[in-house]
């Protein structure tokens, strides 16, 4: 009979090598990254956005105001002003 884990078409990583099917306990490198910009009160989402509106503006070739007025329906002094507050 075969244990938990065992079958040969098994898609849980974590059963490999007699593993307990669950991820080990400490955190990796890329959750303390995550877990470090969470709570930061949306900065690094208006950042993104702001950087979302320039690249469009530039792909597009039109005004940068004119991007964030049509996607975020707010003028780009107020994205800005609400980016840098």
């Amino acid at each position: 009979m075969l244990q938990i884990g065992q079958h040969k078409r098994e898609l849980n990583p974590y059963w490999k090598d007699g593993g307990t099917g669950l991820p080990d306990e400490k955190p990796s490198k890329e959750s303390a990254a995550v877990s470090a910009v969470a709570g930061d009160g949306g900065l690094s989402w208006l950042l993104k956005a702001y950087k979302r509106c320039e690249e469009r503006a530039k792909e597009e070739g039109v005004l940068l105001e004119d991007v964030a007025a049509q996607q975020y329906g707010v003028r780009f002094q107020e994205l800005c002003t609400a980016m840098w507050n």
